[in-house]
């Protein structure tokens, strides 16, 4: 073999090496940042509403149930006393309209409409931690932001034993609601070697009505208890 081809040989085998090296470096000067990262799982169940003001007069609104699931990331900013918790989550919320009236011989009609959202959501909570023992005390604030990807509504009428239900195939994002929403995030829990149980309330402050918004106020709110689980990879 000539010793050009040699020597070319060894000029970019050295180089493969030097990009192993580098590489390697790089991974293990990473490794403290990488260590303050850790990825996990949250599940939730929230008793969702909202605060309907139409001319300023509160409209009657009924909670219903929804859910949220999806990943985590969590940054430890502050050793054992301080996260970031992020992530993508799928949720569905709403609420439901009654009304009642009496009409001819006594006779009842009620009225109910049930409107369901469904979202894709990032969550970003500042998460102060106060370690007892083996168990952390949380305490979660921060903004949760959506965006609207569908909707159902469905009527059911009621006339004493008769009833009648129909399902609106509308999508409510394209004219009458906004898609964006954004929720204020508070929760109390505990963390235990990972796992996770939190509870609080998620406050509306953005005004998801479009159609008649000077007129009409529509914030979205409810109640949560959520469990999780947080990998730690150290």
């Amino acid at each position: 073999m000539p010793k050009y081809t040699i020597f070319v040989a060894y000029i970019n085998t050295m180089k493969r090496i030097n990009k192993i090296l580098a590489i390697l470096a790089f991974l293990l000067i990473s490794l403290p940042a990488f260590s303050q990262w850790r990825v996990g799982v949250n599940v939730a169940y929230e008793n969702t509403g909202a605060i309907w003001k139409y001319d300023g007069k509160d409209q009657g609104v009924k909670n219903i149930s929804g859910f949220s699931i999806g990943p985590t990331v969590a940054y430890e900013a502050v050793e054992d006393y301080f996260d970031i918790h992020t992530g993508v989550s799928f949720a569905m919320s709403g609420f439901a309209l009654q009304d009642n009236s009496i009409f001819g011989n006594n006779h009842l009609m009620s009225y109910e409409e049930l409107i369901t959202f469904y979202y894709l959501q990032v969550p970003v909570y500042a998460v102060g931690k106060l370690p007892v023992r083996d168990v952390n005390l949380l305490l979660e604030v921060g903004p949760i932001l959506s965006a609207g990807v569908g909707s159902r509504s469905e009527r059911t009428y009621r006339v004493d034993d008769a009833e009648y239900t129909e399902e609106s195939k509308e999508n409510l994002f394209k004219e009458a609601m906004h898609p964006f929403n954004c929720l204020i995030h508070f929760g109390l829990g505990v963390e235990y070697m990972g796992a996770r149980i939190t509870a609080g309330y998620n406050l509306g402050v953005f005004n998801v009505m479009r159609d008649e918004a000077k007129r009409s106020d529509l914030k979205t709110d409810g109640f949560f208890v959520s469990i999780g689980y947080v990998f730690d990879f150290d």
